[in-house]
């Protein structure tokens, strides 16, 4: 006998079993109609076990059970209310384990409706590992420089443009853990790594000579979040959501890379950790949604931002440290009072653990 026949009468065999099985859920659904509940409970229950039964089909046995039990007439068995009522309780619990995503439909019986509404299938907890990109945009509190800034606007050209600009391909990672509270609202604490960069560049006259002054600035940041997530709608296909909390910035490095200054020779990169502060907190929103793609399994597409609640950099450091010495009077730099918001978007795969339960 060939494999591939092998693999055919196998095929077929377990094919045949698992339309006997489908034929005997249907007699005790009959029976059940008839009125002969414990009859349809002793078919179910030598089927539960049984060899080739499908997830389907043992959600389905269990759904019955369940059924059975809630309406099972104590006068016609020695099990008493409370007993019966345990049962059910358990059958109920295997089903959501076998199908963790399990929902009744709205033909069902109203009873049983009204009993799964007891339980809860949402997932414990969530984790999600995320990658994706964002991009920095500063807020200048008070500019500083070496000549007369009295008229601030003129003298870096803002009235046409600011002189820094947000590059766009930053990139982030990390993970959030997700731990649902209520139906629809979660706590998700999450913890990541962020490289984040702007550029700079500043037009003046020395004399009556134009020169330019600009570099990227580069910085490696760790954020640690706690946020308060809100899940939009009843689908448990595509699933939006809403979240807001804070964050606490580390700052693990900072330079400046691209320096290029007109009359000047200068450094290819200059560190200026110490003219930042090592760390600040931020305030973040952000929208997203959940994709059931992978079973009880989600993708996610996730936009944040995040305004930092005070300026990055240390004024106490200004002039002082040897790295401010370099920008101040090698390249005629001081620096300004910024603070730096962030705007990213992430993928992500969520990994739920679920423990169906009833409700508290």
């Amino acid at each position: 006998m060939t494999i591939l026949a092998i693999i055919m009468l196998l095929g077929g065999n377990t094919l045949m079993a698992q339309n006997k099985i489908e034929q005997q859920i249907k007699t005790a659904s009959a029976s059940f109609d008839q009125g002969d509940i414990q009859t349809a409970l002793d078919i179910l229950q030598d089927l539960k076990n049984a060899e080739k039964i499908t997830s389907e089909q043992k959600v389905e046995v269990y759904k019955q059970i369940t059924i059975c039990y809630i309406f099972l007439n104590q006068e016609d068995t020695n099990i008493d209310e409370e007993k019966k009522m345990k049962l059910a309780q358990e059958s109920y619990l295997k089903l959501l384990k076998t199908n963790n995503i399990y929902e009744p439909d709205s033909n069902d019986i109203i009873d049983y409706i009204r009993f799964t509404n007891k339980f809860t299938s949402k997932p414990l907890f969530v984790i999600t590992p995320y990658v994706g990109v964002n991009t920095s945009f500063i807020d200048v509190l008070q500019y500083y420089g070496t000549s007369n800034l009295s008229d601030t606007a003129s003298y870096y050209g803002l009235n046409t443009a600011t002189p820094y600009t947000p590059n766009f391909t930053n990139i982030t990672a990390g993970v959030n853990l997700n731990w649902n509270i209520r139906k629809v609202f979660s706590i998700e604490f999450g913890g990541g790594y962020s490289m984040r960069s702007y550029g700079y560049r500043e037009s003046l006259l020395y004399g009556s000579q134009p020169f330019t002054l600009s570099f990227t600035e580069k910085q490696e940041w760790v954020d640690l979040s706690a946020v308060l997530k809100f899940d939009i709608g009843r689908s448990k296909t595509l699933i939006p959501y809403i979240y807001g909390g804070v964050s606490y910035n580390l700052l693990l490095k900072s330079r400046l890379d691209f320096v290029e200054r007109s009359f000047s020779e200068l450094p290819i990169e200059l560190d200026i950790i110490q003219a930042r502060f090592n760390s600040n907190g931020s305030l973040i929103g952000g929208v997203g949604v959940k994709w059931r793609v992978f079973g009880k399994h989600y993708l996610t597409i996730d936009g944040q931002y995040g305004r930092m609640i005070r300026k990055v950099n240390n004024i106490d450091n200004r002039y002082t440290i040897s790295p401010a010495r370099e920008l101040n009077y090698n390249l005629g730099y001081v620096d300004n009072d910024i603070r730096l918001n962030n705007a990213r978007i992430t993928i992500g795969f969520a990994y739920a653990i679920y423990n169906p339960r009833m409700k508290e």
